[in-house]
Protein backbone atom coordinates (compact mmCIF):
# COMPACT_ATOMS: atom_id res chain seq x y z
CA UNK A 1 0.00 0.00 0.00
CA UNK A 2 1.31 3.40 -0.87
CA UNK A 3 1.47 6.35 1.52
CA UNK A 4 -1.43 8.08 -0.26
CA UNK A 5 -3.69 5.03 0.16
CA UNK A 6 -2.89 4.92 3.89
CA UNK A 7 -3.91 8.57 4.23
CA UNK A 8 -7.25 7.78 2.58
CA UNK A 9 -7.92 4.83 4.87
CA UNK A 10 -6.83 6.49 8.10
CA UNK A 11 -8.81 9.68 7.64
CA UNK A 12 -12.33 9.36 9.03
CA UNK A 13 -15.14 10.70 6.94
CA UNK A 14 -16.80 13.57 8.77
CA UNK A 15 -19.14 14.87 6.15
CA UNK A 16 -22.45 15.16 8.00
CA UNK A 17 -25.16 17.61 7.30
CA UNK A 18 -26.35 19.45 10.37
CA UNK A 19 -29.60 20.26 8.57
CA UNK A 20 -30.31 16.59 7.88
CA UNK A 21 -29.90 15.71 11.56
CA UNK A 22 -32.25 18.47 12.61
CA UNK A 23 -34.95 17.28 10.17
CA UNK A 24 -34.79 13.74 11.44
CA UNK A 25 -36.94 13.52 14.59
CA UNK A 26 -37.10 9.90 15.72
CA UNK A 27 -39.31 10.42 18.75
CA UNK A 28 -41.47 13.13 17.29
CA UNK A 29 -42.96 16.14 18.87
CA UNK A 30 -46.32 15.91 17.09
CA UNK A 31 -45.83 17.98 13.99
CA UNK A 32 -48.32 18.65 11.20
CA UNK A 33 -47.73 15.23 9.63
CA UNK A 34 -48.75 13.47 12.86
CA UNK A 35 -51.98 15.45 13.13
CA UNK A 36 -52.83 14.71 9.50
CA UNK A 37 -52.06 11.02 10.01
CA UNK A 38 -54.25 10.86 13.15
CA UNK A 39 -57.12 12.57 11.34
CA UNK A 40 -56.81 10.12 8.43
CA UNK A 41 -56.73 7.18 10.86
CA UNK A 42 -59.89 8.41 12.63
CA UNK A 43 -61.66 8.95 9.31
CA UNK A 44 -60.85 5.42 8.11
CA UNK A 45 -61.90 3.89 11.43
CA UNK A 46 -65.26 5.64 11.23
CA UNK A 47 -65.73 4.50 7.62
CA UNK A 48 -64.95 0.90 8.57
CA UNK A 49 -67.39 0.99 11.50
CA UNK A 50 -70.07 2.48 9.25
CA UNK A 51 -69.59 -0.34 6.72
CA UNK A 52 -69.94 -2.98 9.44
CA UNK A 53 -73.09 -1.35 10.79
CA UNK A 54 -74.54 -1.08 7.26
CA UNK A 55 -73.96 -4.82 6.65
CA UNK A 56 -75.64 -5.72 9.95
CA UNK A 57 -78.57 -3.42 9.18
CA UNK A 58 -78.95 -5.04 5.75
CA UNK A 59 -79.02 -8.51 7.35
CA UNK A 60 -81.65 -7.38 9.86
CA UNK A 61 -83.71 -5.83 7.06
CA UNK A 62 -83.50 -9.07 5.08
CA UNK A 63 -84.82 -10.94 8.11
CA UNK A 64 -81.63 -12.82 8.88
CA UNK A 65 -80.57 -13.30 12.49
CA UNK A 66 -77.05 -11.96 13.01
CA UNK A 67 -76.44 -13.73 16.33
CA UNK A 68 -73.91 -16.50 16.62
CA UNK A 69 -75.12 -20.12 16.57
CA UNK A 70 -73.36 -23.19 17.86
CA UNK A 71 -73.86 -26.82 16.94
CA UNK A 72 -73.17 -29.14 19.85
CA UNK A 73 -72.95 -32.90 20.09
CA UNK A 74 -73.41 -34.46 23.52
CA UNK A 75 -72.62 -38.02 24.60
CA UNK A 76 -75.02 -39.20 27.32
CA UNK A 77 -74.03 -42.36 29.21
CA UNK A 78 -76.41 -44.38 31.44
CA UNK A 79 -75.61 -46.13 34.72
CA UNK A 80 -76.72 -49.61 33.69
CA UNK A 81 -77.10 -51.59 30.45
CA UNK A 82 -80.79 -52.20 31.24
CA UNK A 83 -81.60 -48.48 31.27
CA UNK A 84 -84.37 -47.47 28.86
CA UNK A 85 -82.51 -45.09 26.57
CA UNK A 86 -85.66 -44.16 24.64
CA UNK A 87 -87.04 -42.76 27.89
CA UNK A 88 -83.90 -40.64 28.33
CA UNK A 89 -84.17 -39.38 24.74
CA UNK A 90 -87.81 -38.45 25.35
CA UNK A 91 -86.79 -36.70 28.60
CA UNK A 92 -84.09 -34.72 26.78
CA UNK A 93 -86.30 -33.55 23.93
CA UNK A 94 -89.28 -32.65 26.13
CA UNK A 95 -87.69 -31.42 29.36
CA UNK A 96 -84.37 -29.89 28.34
CA UNK A 97 -85.85 -26.81 26.69
CA UNK A 98 -84.18 -23.41 26.52
CA UNK A 99 -84.69 -20.36 24.38
CA UNK A 100 -82.91 -20.90 21.03
CA UNK A 101 -82.17 -24.60 21.76
CA UNK A 102 -83.26 -26.99 19.01
CA UNK A 103 -82.61 -30.72 19.34
CA UNK A 104 -81.65 -32.66 16.27
CA UNK A 105 -81.00 -36.35 15.81
CA UNK A 106 -80.42 -38.61 18.81
CA UNK A 107 -78.87 -41.98 18.06
CA UNK A 108 -77.59 -44.93 20.07
CA UNK A 109 -73.98 -46.10 19.83
CA UNK A 110 -72.47 -49.13 21.57
CA UNK A 111 -69.80 -48.52 24.21
CA UNK A 112 -69.04 -52.09 25.24
CA UNK A 113 -70.32 -54.95 27.40
CA UNK A 114 -73.87 -54.35 26.18
CA UNK A 115 -73.93 -50.71 27.25
CA UNK A 116 -74.95 -48.07 24.72
CA UNK A 117 -74.66 -44.31 24.84
CA UNK A 118 -76.88 -41.62 23.37
CA UNK A 119 -75.30 -39.19 20.90
CA UNK A 120 -77.52 -36.12 20.71
CA UNK A 121 -77.05 -33.15 18.39
CA UNK A 122 -78.43 -29.68 18.98
CA UNK A 123 -78.16 -26.09 17.80
CA UNK A 124 -78.26 -23.15 20.20
CA UNK A 125 -77.23 -19.53 20.61
CA UNK A 126 -74.60 -19.22 23.35
CA UNK A 127 -75.74 -15.74 24.34
CA UNK A 128 -79.21 -17.14 25.25
CA UNK A 129 -78.21 -20.48 26.82
CA UNK A 130 -74.81 -22.01 27.40
CA UNK A 131 -73.53 -25.57 27.18
CA UNK A 132 -73.14 -25.97 30.95
CA UNK A 133 -76.85 -25.29 31.46
CA UNK A 134 -77.69 -27.94 28.87
CA UNK A 135 -75.37 -30.52 30.49
CA UNK A 136 -76.78 -29.85 33.97
CA UNK A 137 -80.35 -30.17 32.71
CA UNK A 138 -79.60 -33.55 31.09
CA UNK A 139 -77.82 -34.81 34.22
CA UNK A 140 -80.99 -34.19 36.25
CA UNK A 141 -82.37 -37.49 34.92
CA UNK A 142 -81.81 -40.25 37.49
CA UNK A 143 -80.48 -42.82 35.00
CA UNK A 144 -77.84 -40.54 33.43
CA UNK A 145 -74.34 -41.24 34.70
CA UNK A 146 -72.48 -38.58 32.73
CA UNK A 147 -72.78 -36.13 29.88
CA UNK A 148 -69.76 -35.20 27.78
CA UNK A 149 -69.45 -32.59 25.12
CA UNK A 150 -68.21 -34.42 22.03
CA UNK A 151 -67.92 -31.31 19.87
CA UNK A 152 -68.89 -27.66 19.62
CA UNK A 153 -68.77 -25.84 16.28
CA UNK A 154 -69.65 -22.26 15.46
CA UNK A 155 -72.03 -21.87 12.57
CA UNK A 156 -72.15 -18.88 10.27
Amino acid sequence: MSAEDKKHVEQPVEEEDEEEEEDLDLFGEGGEDDKEWEAEFERRAKEGQAKIEAKEAAKRAAGKDTRERVMGIFEIKPYEPETDLDEIIKFIKETVVFESLKWGECKLEPIGYGIKKIVAACIFMPDLCNQDEIVEAIEEHDDVQSVEIASMNKMS
